[in-house]
């Protein structure tokens, strides 16, 4: 039982770790997406 116990734990900091890693990388996205509609915006005026 404790096995399993200490198994879901990391696991869940893994987890935890890692949806923090892409929280990161999408925010990093999102911004690339605004800067190419605000460029976008600039020349087709």
């Amino acid at each position: 039982m404790t096995d399993v116990l200490t198994w879901m734990i990391e696991r869940r900091l893994e987890l935890a770790e890692r949806a923090e890693l892409l929280r990161k990388e999408l925010a990093g996205i999102e911004a690339e997406v605004a800067r190419l509609e605000a460029a976008e915006m600039v020349f087709g005026q």
